[in-house]
């Protein structure tokens, strides 16, 4: 997890979020949502508590790559799944681990620059 807050905050999109993809906890469609949220759960608890910085630094990879994807309509289309997957993980998440509204406020809020 600390490797991909690492390339996020390095403004590598692909590389943050590819790195995230290893590890299973980001989901990539609305299908891998509950298997991340039992990852997430199986956690460690340090880890766990990574998981808000996680989830806001990869809607904004998500962010960034659907702005550099232009017109290329099947690419956006894809990572605005992406994006409603984050946010139904961070509905789970935040269920579960006391995510806090501004978080999820925060998440909702670069999901709809998406859809401007």
């Amino acid at each position: 997890l600390a490797r991909s807050l690492e390339l996020a905050a390095a403004g590598d999109a692909t590389g943050a979020l590819a790195a995230a993809d290893e590890m299973r906890v980001l989901p990539r469609t609305g299908a891998d949502v509950d298997a991340c949220a039992r990852a997430h759960g199986a956690m460690p608890a340090s880890s766990q508590r990574l998981m808000p910085a996680l989830l806001a630094r990869s809607m904004e990879c998500v962010r960034a790559l659907h702005e550099r994807a232009g017109s290329n309509a099947d690419e956006r289309a894809r990572l605005e799944a992406r994006a409603d997957a984050l946010l139904a993980l961070a509905g789970l998440v935040g269920a579960q681990h006391r995510l806090a509204a501004a978080d999820r406020y925060r998440l909702v809020s670069v999901r709809a620059q998406m859809a401007a």
